[in-house]
């Protein structure tokens, strides 16, 4: 399960939704002024919201896995992911590289992370087979909404 969400990650974040490199917008960008002006516009609003969202699975997912190791231990994994994306990005040319970004991400890890300690405390022995369950639902449903997304797009894949 870690494996398939790392990868919806990586397709996400680096290659944005895209099958071909030469699809990829090739600039390169920096922004290290951490939030200077992005709430005043609501396309930036929207990017940091995603941001946060797409990162949660990835909190809960390492809360899941190192339930019984220090808070550190599950949020550093999430810092160094998002921060190596938007190295990575840099390095390639493949978008703009933002701290924001590092910053969002390691705060939807951190709603993960607090989501399964929710889930804990409420389900109790029986925490991890509901978040593995509704886990696979969201997958299956992923699946499904970027199937007829490229089909309703005429996007061939």
């Amino acid at each position: 399960m870690f494996f398939i969400y790392f990868l919806v990650l990586v397709w996400i974040v680096m290659f944005k939704m895209k099958f071909s490199l030469a699809d990829l917008p090739h600039y390169r960008a920096l922004n290290l002024d951490p939030f200077h002006d992005a709430l005043n516009h609501p396309i930036r609003t929207r990017e940091i919201i995603d941001n946060v969202i797409i990162f949660i699975p990835y909190g809960i997912l390492m809360a899941m896995m190192r339930d019984k190791r220090s808070f550190f231990s599950k949020i550093f994994p999430i810092f160094l992911t998002s921060l190596c994306f938007e190295t990575l990005q840099y390095v390639f040319a493949i978008g703009s590289t933002d701290v924001n970004d590092v910053i969002t991400n390691t705060l939807g890890g951190l709603l993960g992370i607090f989501i399964f300690w929710i889930f804990k405390k409420v389900f109790r022995r029986n925490a991890e087979k509901v978040v593995i369950t509704l886990a696979l639902i969201l997958i299956l449903l992923l699946v499904i909404f970027i199937a007829f997304y490229y089909i309703l797009t005429g996007t061939v894949i």
